[in-house]
């Protein structure tokens, strides 16, 4: 069967897995391999460009000071439980999937880690 070739989406499967480099790349949140070509013509494209990659740079670089050396996963526990409240919200009337959001839980694998 060709069950192992469906997709979310229905486009045919990638033949290639990304590194986590190239995802990074691919998603803004490295800068493109010829990012040492700087040439831009200063239009707002290129402006917004320039500070979505920041952003994304950014919070690259936050999530990956968390978990690197002493780590401290209080900014991870915040983003987690921010999503949790934006998920929640799409799907107000469904108290039962609600539930498998667990707030305490992520609270708790925050403190075991402190521990």
């Amino acid at each position: 069967t060709d069950f192992h070739e469906l997709t979310m989406s229905g486009a045919p499967r990638a033949s290639h897995t990304p590194s986590y480099e190239e995802f990074a790349r691919d998603s803004g949140f490295l800068p493109p391999n010829d990012a040492g070509a700087e040439g831009g013509n200063g239009d707002d494209n290129d402006i917004a460009a320039k500070i979505s990659h920041t952003m994304k740079r950014a919070f690259h670089d936050t999530v990956i000071q968390a978990i690197e050396g002493d780590p401290n996963f209080e900014p991870l526990q915040r983003m987690i439980l921010e999503l949790h409240g934006a998920v929640r919200s799409l799907i107000p009337r469904r108290a039962d999937l609600h539930g498998r959001l667990s707030d305490d839980d992520v609270r708790a694998a925050a403190s075991d880690v402190g521990s």
